[in-house]
């Protein structure tokens, strides 16, 4: 049952009756013209359906009570939906108009006052028992000695009322009345009232005539008087006229005199100046010229400081030549390494299977024959952890984070930190690459928490078997974290991908030997895998017991804030990437990293180890004055 149809359940069935008696007939009859084939009988005994109609206005009434007591729906809902707008509408009134806080169980006149109120403004059909039920639906409900008492105010009020209208009516009787004896003398005396009106006009015409002749006098006398005053100021006029005259050429005369000795002292004072200057003038030509002596002296001995530095430069220039065959030959040497291990990888491979096939491709990398047995590949299965307490799976990510942390923190120091790194590479879906010495240690911490028992680890070192078959079998396996040995030192970050697109839903761990390593590989690798290096973290193992679960950590990571990454990418790397010190690709990877990590920060700086992924991306310009610049601002 909906809220608007427990107010019914307010109300008895006598409460009910008021409340449809006093509704529209047009609003009872929207059931039946709405529903015709189900209220078939209804419309049939009430023939035409309008609500002038005499025998819809007297069966209708009846027949909704019916209905209700049959539990109809469509009437309960019509009345239910009427008694809600009409609380809400006597709320609204009792609210504007500043009524409720008066009304007291106590005062009945108070009652008494609004019932009258109401059916001036609002509702003139509103009888005493239909007041009765808009008070209890507003929550003010009266019992029968209260409504006694209410009942007799609102007569006493009712017979004032009347007894107002009385007076009233009265009194507009006897203004008729009035009214009526005032035109009777009006009639009367209609001829009197005529003289008085004539003998007024002529009056009237008798001060418009002593008007105007007076008028005509003052004109008279105004105008003589006028011409009079011209007269007396233009002779002012001429008077004022000869002394200012006079004293303009006194002034005059003055103000010459002035000038021309003025002019006479300026022109002693000019000729007294020049003498000067022309003294100043010799003097400083004399000193300018023994500057440009000096400048001339240090520019040649500048010129052979040039002479000298040029010489230096070309020596220096020669130096940087042989140090760049240098390192032109120990790269070549090192790469020549390189080949020379995957050389012995696939010889071992050889002599191993017998067999090799050249034209086989798989994801771009050339392979070797597919071994018949999988099994054959050197696993070493995660072995079940005994000192370990268990726990259900965290559904919010601090608890999942905290979890996480409590696990690290078994082997390493910051272990908050390094909990917030990992769970960084799984919201973006990105492999880890950890150091050798710290991956088994991180990947124990998350397979106890996705898998219950230590990380299972797989060895590639040997390059002996093809991708296909490592990813057929790291998806066929049950464990949840996977750790990959041994297949970074061969600098095959092609497997890398390839692995990371074909095991979805898998935390995979690959661990390296040396950040040298990472910097052997092609940049691409970042695309899909976060490097870290924890080593030095690394702390003596805790004998606390490690937690173990069946955690999913995908469905509650978060999700990259679009919004968020374009503002740092445009503080940060957008200038790098016009500037060439950084590929567009990689400078919007290294946003995205940050972003998720300063989600879970909560909008913190990036900490010291995030600053050495960080380094990853950037190490080209690990000498570059923007680098530095930007590394110092998000750290």
């Amino acid at each position: 049952m909906s809220l608007d149809e427990k107010i019914l359940e307010s109300l008895d069935e006598e409460e009910i009756k008021v409340v449809v008696q006093h509704m529209s007939t047009n609003l009872l009859l929207i059931p039946l013209k709405s529903n015709q084939k189900m209220y078939s009988q209804q419309i049939k005994r009430l023939g035409r359906m309008d609500a002038k109609s005499p025998l819809v206005q007297k069966m209708l009434p009846a027949m909704v009570l019916t209905l209700m007591k049959k539990q109809d729906v469509k009437y309960t809902e019509i009345i239910s939906k009427y008694l809600c707008d009409t609380r809400r509408h006597f709320e609204d009134y009792l609210k504007e108009n500043e009524i409720g806080n008066a009304l007291s169980h106590d005062v009945p006149e108070s009652y008494a006052s609004l019932y009258w109120t109401y059916r001036k403004d609002v509702d003139k059909s509103c009888d005493l028992s239909y007041f009765w039920i808009m008070l209890k639906l507003v929550g003010d409900e009266l019992d029968a000695t209260e409504q006694t008492r209410i009942e007799y105010c609102v007569e006493q009020q009712e017979n004032n009322v009347q007894m107002v209208a009385d007076y009233e009516n009265r009194i507009e009787q006897s203004t008729q009345e009035h009214q009526v004896e005032i035109e009777q003398l009006k009639k009367k005396h209609s001829k009197e009232i005529k003289d008085l009106q004539q003998e007024i006009r002529s009056l009237s015409d008798l001060i418009q005539g002593k008007k105007d002749s007076l008028e005509e006098i003052w004109e008279r006398e105004t105008d003589k008087k006028h011409v009079q005053r011209m007269r007396t100021l233009d002779e002012e006029y001429e008077q004022k006229k000869v002394r200012q005259e006079e004293q303009y050429h006194e002034s005059n005369n003055q103000l010459e005199c002035e000038y021309q000795e003025k002019k006479n002292r300026l022109l002693v004072e000019i000729e007294e100046q020049t003498e000067r200057l022309k003294a100043e003038y010799e003097t400083r030509k004399q000193t300018l010229s023994e500057d440009i002596q000096n400048l001339e002296s240090r520019a040649r001995s500048l010129s052979e400081k040039e002479s000298v530095l040029q010489s230096e430069i070309e020596s220096l220039e020669s130096r940087k030549s042989v140090l760049q065959a240098y390192i032109d030959h120990y790269f070549q040497q090192f790469e020549e390494h390189a080949i020379q291990m995957s050389l012995d990888a696939l010889l071992k491979s050889k002599f191993a299977e017998n067999a090799f096939s050249s034209s086989q491709m798989e994801l771009g990398v050339r392979t070797q024959t597919i071994h018949e047995n999988v099994n054959e590949l050197l696993v070493h299965e995660g072995t079940p952890i005994k000192n370990g307490d268990y726990i259900d799976p965290a559904e919010e990510l601090e608890d999942m984070l905290m979890d996480l942390k409590e696990n690290i923190g078994r082997y390493f120091e910051d272990p908050y930190e390094i909990a917030k790194l990992v769970l960084t590479a799984q919201s973006l879906g990105k492999v880890m690459l950890i150091d050798s010495f710290s991956a088994r240690k991180i990947g124990d911490s998350i397979s106890a928490l996705t898998d219950g028992k230590c990380v299972t680890t797989i060895d590639l070192s040997d390059g002996k078997y093809t991708i296909k078959e490592v990813i057929d079998f790291i998806n066929n396996r049950p464990e949840i974290t996977i750790l990959v040995e041994g297949l970074i030192d061969r600098f095959d970050d092609k497997v890398i991908a390839s692995i990371y697109h074909g095991c979805p839903g898998t935390i995979v761990i690959f661990s390296y030997a040396e950040k040298a390593t990472l910097d052997m590989l092609s940049k691409a690798y970042l695309q899909y895998a976060i490097p870290f290096c924890f080593e030095e973290k690394i702390t003596l193992e805790s004998s606390e017991p490690i937690l173990l679960s069946n955690q999913i950590y995908q469905d509650n990571l978060p999700d990259i804030n679009i919004e968020e990454c374009k503002k740092i990418y445009k503080k940060h790397f957008s200038k790098l990437y016009r500037e060439g010190y950084l590929t567009k690709s990689l400078a919007l990877e290294v946003t995205k990293f940050i972003e998720i990590y300063k989600a879970l920060e909560n909008g913190g700086k990036v900490s010291g180890l995030a600053k050495e992924t960080i380094r990853f991306f950037l190490s080209n310009l690990e000498e570059e004055k923007e680098n530095q610049v930007l590394l110092k601002d998000l750290i």
